[in-house]
């Protein structure tokens, strides 16, 4: 688990991986002036390349793990992305409406620390903000 206690959110990027426009803009509205840098991408193969390429170490990544636009769902962004992200120290939210959170293939990915947290939608925009903001300097 990645508590960065002395890291504050202004200091780092958050990238937003959400293929429905309307939730993208929730998020981008709840977290907008909290970090240096909010991103967002509807395809979790654009969000590999910022992963690897665009954000600065201690950056949080939340991504849909349901994307039809995608060549690869959530869940297995944070697997092809999880050695750089060990490297800058990233974690990786994930959150979904159909994945429950007893399935057994998430689970196992969050016992590996391949995903930090994993969120079930639907919910609030405070539910969002604390489960993302919960392990930095400023509190939700």
């Amino acid at each position: 688990t990645y508590h960065h206690k002395n890291i504050k959110p202004d200091q780092i990027d958050l990238l937003i991986v959400e293929d429905d426009g309307d939730l993208a803009k929730l998020l981008i509205a709840v977290f907008n002036g909290r970090f240096k840098k909010v991103i967002h991408t509807a395809r979790t193969d654009k969000g590999l390349t910022i992963i690897e390429e665009e954000l600065v170490p201690h950056s949080r990544v939340l991504c849909d793990h349901h994307n039809p636009l995608s060549p690869f769902h959530g869940a297995e962004l944070a697997q092809l992305s999880s050695s750089i992200r060990m490297i800058k120290e990233i974690p990786f939210y994930l959150m979904s409406a159909e994945l429950p959170a007893t399935d057994k293939e998430l689970q196992e990915l969050i016992g590996k620390g391949i995903i930090n947290d994993f969120i079930q939608k639907p919910f609030t925009p405070s539910q969002i903000r604390k489960a993302i903001m919960s392990t930095l300097a400023i509190p939700a």
